[in-house]
């Protein structure tokens, strides 16, 4: 895989991570463990309002000590920021800390 390289290039931050390119986030932090951290992996275009919070749950169980900034895996359009990101980054503020 491609990350290998990114992380001996020196590269803190891989994003985005999407699952319809065939990433999987939990697999990737099972596998580089702390050496890099990831950005992405909520797809607003397609996933509705409860399989966001569904997958921001997991994630925050999965990477409660970091590793994760948890956004969407695309670019953001006037649809997507009308209509989505109401679902993503309202709860944001409960983790209360940035890393």
């Amino acid at each position: 895989m491609i990350i290998e390289p990114l992380i001996k290039a020196g590269f803190d931050c891989i994003h985005p991570v999407d699952s319809q390119a065939g990433l999987d986030l939990y697999e990737l932090k099972y596998i580089h463990k702390n050496m890099i951290s990831f950005m992405g992996h909520i797809d607003i275009m397609t996933w509705d309002d409860e399989r966001i919070n569904q997958e921001i749950n997991k994630a925050e169980k999965s990477f409660n000590e970091g590793g994760l900034i948890i956004g969407s895996t695309c670019g953001l359009s006037m649809k997507t920021v009308s209509k989505k990101l109401g679902a993503l980054y309202p709860r944001l503020h409960k983790w209360g800390r940035r890393v």
